[in-house]
C-alpha cells in the first residue's frame, strides 16, 4: 500500500475514533455557554434565503464578520461530511449529486451538531437551512428550547437567467477548509484551475451542471419560497433584489441598509 494512502486511511480512522469525544465536548461546552454566558451576551441567529447561485455564500462572508457571527453553510457541511466519509456523509452523498433535498430529520441532526461547535456558541448566519416550512418550524422549536430565536432573515431575489449563468460558470476550491468560489466570466482565478487563496485545485461542483441546476431551481420554487411567507408573518424578513451588474460590496451595503431599516 502506498505510504500516502496508508496515512490517509490512518487519519480517517483516528478521526472516526475521536469524533464522538469531540462532539460530546462541544455539547457540554455549549450547554455551559447557554446557561452562564447568554445572560451577558445574547445570541444572534440569522438566515439567508435565495435560490442556488443568488450569492448567499458570498454575502455571508461579508455579513457574518460585520455582525460578529460565523457563517454556517449547510452545503459546505454536507460536502465536508461526504469528504470525511462519516455516517452523515454517506447518507447525503446521493442527494448532493442529484441536487435533491436531504431529508428533514437528517438535516436537522447535522445542523444541531454543527451549531454546538464553539464558533457558533453565540449564534450564526445560516445559509442553506431551513429550506422548507417544516424545517423552519423544527429550527424554531430547537432554538426555543435553547432560549433563542431567529432575529433576521434576508431573502435575495435574483433573475433566473442570471442564476443559470452564474452557476454554469462557477468553480469552487476543492480544499474543504477554503471553499472559495470563482466565476469563469466575471471573477476567474488568477492562475487557471488554481485557487488564489490556498493554491488547491478549483473545479465545477457535481450540482453545478445545467441538467442539475434546473432541478435545483424547480425544487427551490416549490419548496423553499413559502419560507418568505413564514418569516414575513414573524416580522423578521427583509427582501433584497440585487441586479446582475452590482458588485459584491454593493450587495453587502444594500443588505446592511435593509437590516437597519
Amino acid at each position: 500500500m502506498p505510504k500516502s494512502k496508508f496515512l490517509a486511511e490512518l487519519l480517517g480512522a483516528c478521526t472516526n475514533i475521536f469524533s464522538p469525544i469531540r462532539d460530546r465536548f462541544n455539547q457540554v461546552g455549549f450547554f455551559l455557554v447557554r446557561t452562564l454566558l447568554w445572560r451577558v451576551r445574547k445570541p444572534r441567529y440569522g438566515i439567508l434565503l435565495g435560490p442556488p447561485g443568488a450569492g448567499k455564500g458570498t454575502l455571508a462572508t461579508q455579513l457574518a464578520p460585520a455582525l460578529r457571527l460565523s457563517h454556517l453553510s449547510t452545503g459546505d457541511v454536507f460536502r465536508r461530511e461526504k469528504a470525511n466519509n462519516t455516517e452523515f456523509g454517506k447518507q447525503v452523498k446521493s442527494h448532493l449529486a442529484n441536487g435533491t433535498l436531504v431529508p428533514d430529520a437528517l438535516t436537522l441532526a447535522i445542523v444541531r451538531k454543527e451549531l454546538c461547535r464553539p464558533r457558533y456558541w453565540f449564534g450564526g448566519i445560516l445559509d442553506g437551512f431551513p429550506r422548507t416550512v417544516p424545517q423552519a418550524e423544527q429550527l424554531e422549536l430547537m432554538l426555543a428550547h435553547w432560549g433563542a430565536s431567529v432575529e433576521f432573515t434576508v431573502s435575495l431575489d435574483v433573475d433566473e437567467a442570471d442564476l443559470i449563468d452564474r452557476l454554469s460558470n462557477r468553480l469552487t476550491c476543492t480544499n474543504k477548509a477554503c471553499g472559495r468560489s470563482y466565476n469563469l466570466k466575471s471573477e476567474p482565478p488568477r492562475e487557471a484551475g488554481i485557487c488564489d487563496v490556498c493554491h488547491a485545485v478549483v473545479a465545477q461542483r457535481d450540482d453545478d451542471v445545467p441538467e442539475v441546476i434546473s432541478g435545483r431551481l424547480q425544487t427551490y420554487r416549490t419548496e423553499t419560497q413559502p419560507l418568505c411567507i413564514y418569516y414575513q408573518d414573524r416580522d423578521v424578513l427583509v427582501f433584497v433584489k440585487p441586479t446582475g451588474d452590482m458588485t459584491k460590496q454593493e450587495v453587502f451595503v444594500l443588505v446592511k441598509a435593509a437590516l437597519k431599516g
